[in-house]
């Protein structure tokens, strides 16, 4: 055929080929208008927590009069429904489209609580923060089972904010270990705002400080563990310190809260003298009389008693406090 006649002729199928390209794309908008929701279908990213399941989701879509084989396809607001499921407490994101068949397809992932947080003046008050440090209310379906954080409240000030997300990488990083997930059964927050561990075995409150430095202070707590449990009894001691670089440091306070934090800055001291005693009436009394002139009668003299056995005071031998144990890191 000649080139000239093949040309031609593709450029008059090309120009027929427009009204029916247009001619379907009006007739799909059609039956669009006219097309009816056959099947909502609901799929939750990370169904493990539980916190809300396919019926809820389910519910809340038919709350909002949006019913399988009665609602009309363009009459589905999407973006309000995933706004409208993103308002809901344990949603982190939703998503919906209408895909093949008139199908409406919802995809949510719920929000991962990574540590629950025991506020010390209530006993009832507790919630979780997830990934990002947002808090997470507790769930009467579903409590899962996290580090547990006991502290004073935290607000939403920058240093609050910023405890807050260590605190989600402290328990993050227990989690992930397998040792740490069973040996640590809570963190405390101090009045200094530094971490405290309480340990599943003996009787020991491990100093943590900050989260600077976190694994290595938690290398140097697995290797004090392997190299005294056998040779110590650990039962003595009530502190095990990591805030020392290189080392860890067990001492026995005999439940005393030390009053110096090593962190905090030498500050000089000026010696206060004790304010004076105001004497009694008593003994105002008796130093007056001692001091006015007296006439004494010359008695005979008696002789001095040996007070000697009188004098004597038993002596109870000092406790002897066990000796810290300090391990060095010499690398």
């Amino acid at each position: 055929m000649n080139p000239r006649i093949r040309k031609i002729a593709r450029n008059i199928l090309f120009l027929m080929s427009v009204p029916v390209v247009m001619g379907a794309f009006v007739f799909a908008q059609k039956s669009t208008e006219k097309d009816v929701c056959q099947d909502i279908k609901v799929s939750i990213a990370n169904p493990e927590f539980s916190f809300i399941t396919q019926d809820d989701i389910h519910q809340a879509i038919s709350g909002l009069d949006i019913l399988p084989d009665q609602t009309l396809i363009n009459q589905i607001p999407l973006k309000q429904l995933e706004q409208e499921l993103e308002e809901n407490h344990w949603v982190a994101s939703a998503s919906l489209y209408i895909s093949a068949g008139g199908v409406l397809n919802v995809h949510v992932v719920q929000k991962k609580p990574v540590v629950r947080i025991q506020q010390k003046d209530s006993s009832d008050y507790t919630y979780f923060l997830d990934e990002t440090a947002n808090p997470v209310p507790v769930s009467t379906k579903y409590f899962p089972r996290v580090p547990v954080v006991t502290c004073g409240a935290l607000s939403y000030t920058r240093s609050d904010l910023a405890l807050k997300s260590d605190l989600v990488k402290l328990s993050q990083y227990i989690s992930n270990d397998t040792f740490l997930n069973a040996a640590i059964t809570q963190i405390n927050l101090n009045d200094m705002q530094e971490i405290e561990l309480v340990p599943a075995f003996g009787n020991q409150l491990i100093l943590f400080g900050t989260t600077e430095g976190m694994k290595d202070k938690f290398d140097r707590l697995f290797a004090f563990y392997k190299h005294t449990l056998d040779k110590y009894d650990l039962s003595k001691y009530d502190e095990i310190d990591l805030r020392f670089k290189g080392q860890v440091v067990g001492r026995n306070t005999h439940g005393r809260i030390l009053s110096e934090s090593p962190y905090a800055e030498k500050k000089s001291i000026t010696p206060v003298m004790p304010a004076a005693k105001t004497p009694s009436p008593l003994a105002s009394k008796l130093q007056a009389t001692s001091k006015a002139p007296a006439s004494v009668k010359a008695t005979p003299k008696k002789e001095p008693v040996n007070n000697k056995k009188s004098n004597q005071v038993s002596a109870k031998p000092a406790e002897k406090k066990p000796a810290p144990i300090i391990i060095k890191n010499n690398q």
